[in-house]
């Protein structure tokens, strides 16, 4: 939220990715077609996914903190898998 606020752009939280609903509400209320929004995201199987599945440009940045839980570590090592293939 920081960021964003430095950036004067608005995140959304909590939006149950790789769901599509809360991204298609997001599009319709800002009237944005999908061919001019991005998701920027650290997470290849939430945040690139539903971009991919919404056809919508994705761009995958480094974390800003690692993860500190068992089930993000290994999260983190399977994206490292899908990245390099």
């Amino acid at each position: 939220k920081r960021y964003n606020e430095t950036l004067n752009l608005r995140a959304e939280h909590m939006a149950l990715k790789p769901l599509r609903v809360k991204l298609r509400r997001l599009l319709k209320e800002y009237k944005v077609n999908r061919n001019e929004a991005v998701i920027i995201g650290d997470q290849v199987f939430t945040d690139v996914l539903v971009g991919n599945r919404m056809k919508i440009m994705t761009i995958l940045v480094e974390p800003i903190k690692p993860k500190a839980t068992i089930v993000e570590k290994i999260k983190r090592k399977l994206e490292k898998i899908v990245l390099y293939f």
